[in-house]
């Protein structure tokens, strides 16, 4: 599956980072949103975010924020334990390169 809407999301402080605006149509997009970046091979394909700036999962997870904060609520309510689980699932999104 391919694991994403393809919609804007407003994505918190903590990614509201970019300098350059861009346009869709004739509005500018806020550089808090971003395009929800497809999962399918995802773990394939590291560095992580919507730009690249985290190394590992968990990292992308907790620095969610807008739109995905309710996500990453409940992903820090989880035990240590748990939110492995949550990774090394997320880790079973990958794409197999030829060889």
């Amino acid at each position: 599956p391919f694991f994403s809407d393809l919609k804007r999301h407003k994505m918190g402080d903590l990614l509201n980072n970019e300098k350059i605006e861009q346009l869709a149509s004739r509005n500018k997009v806020p550089t808090d949103e971003w395009i929800t970046k497809k999962l399918w091979g995802f773990a394939s394909e590291p560095p992580f975010l919507h730009h690249g700036r985290a190394t590992l999962i968990s990292e992308a997870i907790k620095v969610h924020g807008g739109d995905a904060e309710n996500s990453k609520q409940e992903y820090m309510k989880l035990g240590e334990k748990e939110q492995a689980f949550v990774v090394e699932y997320l880790k079973t999104f990958q794409t197999v390169k030829p060889k």
